[in-house]
């Protein structure tokens, strides 16, 4: 009875809620979603994924799902922009032909784009990879604790690393417009090695 009438009291003192602006399906949403953001958060790990900016990527285990590379450091003196992303992402969906628009663009200047699938279903992957037209390798299979390590807190995120395989950017999510940051970015660690 008592949190009945303390809801009555807070709901006669919103203004949103005397307008009907407010629908009664909202607070029950709001608090799943935050919920959510909690579970996913404790999944992927708590650290911010700059934690990793100055710092060698991590090792990880993985397998092949396209192309012939399974880890950063086969593609050590080369700068890599490892793509971490998923099917059911649709920023990530975006983000692959962006990202194979960049790897044409400097895939002989040693530049490389390492895509690191991270969906259960893999047949999905591939299809999808197949219809964006990427070329460039994708892995998959890393464990939790792998994941966990890359300090993810959103789809897709990214990582420049340089030719010594040391984290110089990550990003978070992604918009058409990040292309131009991104393409900055590497023109940027390309020219390091010409002065």
């Amino acid at each position: 009875m008592r949190s009945t009438r303390f809801r009555r009291q807070v709901a006669s003192k919103s203004p949103l809620q005397s307008t009907g602006a407010r629908p009664d399906w909202l607070a029950p949403v709001l608090a799943a979603a935050a919920a959510f953001g909690l579970i996913a958060s404790l999944w992927v790990g708590t650290a911010p994924a700059n934690e990793l900016t100055g710092e060698r990527f991590p090792p990880f285990a993985a397998n092949i799902m396209q192309g012939d590379i399974s880890h950063p450091d086969a593609l050590a003196g080369d700068i890599v922009y490892i793509d971490v992303w998923a099917s059911w992402c649709p920023p990530c969906l975006q983000a692959l032909p962006a990202l194979q628009t960049l790897q044409d663009e400097y895939g002989t200047t040693g530049f490389q784009v390492l895509g690191i699938n991270v969906d259960t279903n893999q047949t999905k992957a591939k299809a999808l990879i197949e219809r964006s037209g990427v070329r460039y390798p994708n892995v998959t299979g890393l464990s939790d604790d792998d994941l966990r390590q890359l300090g993810i807190k959103g789809m897709p995120m990214g990582y420049l690393l340089d030719r010594s395989g040391t984290v110089r950017l990550t990003h978070e999510g992604f918009r058409q417009s990040d292309i131009d940051k991104l393409r900055s970015a590497i023109s940027v660690l390309l020219q390091e090695d010409n002065t």
